[in-house]
């Protein structure tokens, strides 16, 4: 266990303690929005007890400020939004934020459903792509379109579908004459 650094705060009585820890939780929600464990992160690097951000974490959930399934939804959106990724990139990130699998199997299945497939945001993400690669030798193209897809979590079956869309072969098969 690491040895805590003394800081400022260890002098203050236990009550103006948890008011600061409060404070400083307060102050990172009102810039975003965060998960539970990267709340708990963040406070422990400040040097604030374990217990009392504990504490204070479960305030917060009662009251909605901390809430990991509407920071999961809001995060796969913006995501989306900005950086379109897939499912199995989306899924890694949420994990390391601390949201719970059942929350991430239902935030992704609710994004990536028959109305709107994976499908959709590899096609978007592609096409800027194309703009790199078409002077390419069409073979090229291919694999650097499905490792480049690839790379962004998006599956075999949206990527396959994407270079079918694209008149180009799959990668994994050979061309036929």
């Amino acid at each position: 266990m690491p040895k805590r650094v003394k800081t400022r705060r260890d002098n203050l009585p236990p009550h103006e303690f948890k008011i600061r820890c409060k404070e400083y939780l307060l102050y990172l929600l009102s810039r975003r929005a965060y998960s539970r464990k990267e709340l708990h992160q963040r406070a422990i690097r400040k040097g604030y007890p374990a217990e009392i951000i504990h504490e204070i974490l479960d305030d917060l959930e009662r009251v909605n400020l901390v809430n990991d399934t509407q920071f999961a939804e809001q995060w796969v959106a913006s995501r989306l939004r900005s950086k379109p990724r897939g499912a199995k990139l989306l899924r890694l990130e949420l994990k390391q934020k601390g949201i719970a699998p059942d929350i991430i199997d239902t935030v992704l299945a609710d994004q990536f459903n028959d109305e709107n497939p994976e499908k959709i945001f590899a096609q978007r993400v592609t096409q800027n792509y194309l703009k790199k690669v078409k002077h390419l030798d069409p073979h090229i193209q291919k694999r650097r379109i499905y490792q480049f897809l690839s790379r962004r979590g998006f599956s075999y079956d949206a990527i396959s579908s994407v270079l079918d869309d694209l008149s180009i072969h799959n990668p994994l098969t050979p061309d036929n004459p």
